[in-house]
């Protein structure tokens, strides 16, 4: 059984090494040519639907005529409240938080707690496996926490001047198409009855640089998938 594996081996071993010495005479003449970096100039490739701008602001009148249900959470002295409603465009989410110290320690501090936030997570309905799911988090500085490649549109705002200690909390808008949740989505008909969701918020009670704490309804977060609150299309 051994010697099956010598030649190839070998074999595969001298390609290697002869690739590794044709790149590098490439490099080394500068033959290959520069590619510059289209960084910053594309925009994401999901569009919501008319009269829908994702700034921020709740202030699109599809916030009140479409949205008629809210989810309200309280811990902390800090509470947050969640508004979601969906169509053929895509999902739609206004997370609000009540939070009058709203902190921005650091670009990518989410993950460390040490900045206020949003984490969303979806989940297709029917779904046991939760293998399909989008899940994605914005702090008051508007960078986020990846956990995977998605396509969507999100913006947070802070009400008042952040770090201050005096703000009155912090809003994130959010657009998600549904291939993000590996649906597809072309008519009425393929609108699903109900996605679930789960959402946290990172509250941080001390100084710039503080350690914060995530709180959620119930145990309806991305760690512990105990509860999953469903969401109907209003």
């Amino acid at each position: 059984m051994k010697k099956r594996y010598v030649i190839p081996l070998l074999f595969m071993l001298l390609v290697a090494a002869v690739g590794l010495t044709a790149c590098g005479s490439k490099y080394e003449s500068g033959s290959w040519s520069k590619i510059e970096s289209q960084y910053g100039t594309q925009g994401f490739h999901c569009t919501p639907e008319a009269g829908m701008e994702i700034d921020g602001y709740l202030d699109e009148a599809a916030w009140n005529e479409k949205c008629q249900k809210v989810f309200t959470h309280t811990e902390l002295g800090c509470s947050f409240v969640v508004r979601s409603y969906y169509n053929v465009s895509g999902m739609y989410f206004g997370m609000v938080s009540r939070d009058y110290n709203v902190i921005y320690s650091r670009a990518y501090g989410l993950q460390q707690l040490v900045n206020s936030g949003f984490v969303l997570s979806v989940f297709a309905e029917g779904d046991t496996t939760l293998g399909r799911k989008f899940s994605v988090g914005l702090d008051a500085g508007n960078t986020p926490r990846a956990y995977g490649l998605y396509n969507y549109q999100g913006r947070a705002t802070v009400q008042g001047v952040v770090n201050s200690g005096e703000t009155d909390g912090m809003t994130v808008e959010m657009f998600v198409p549904w291939s993000n949740i590996g649906l597809d989505v072309e008519s009425e008909e393929d609108v699903p009855e109900n996605i679930r969701v789960a959402i946290r918020y990172n509250v941080i009670t001390g100084d710039v640089g503080s350690t914060g704490t995530e709180i959620y309804p119930g145990l309806g977060n991305d760690y512990n998938y105990g509860k999953l609150y469903k969401f109907d299309a209003t």
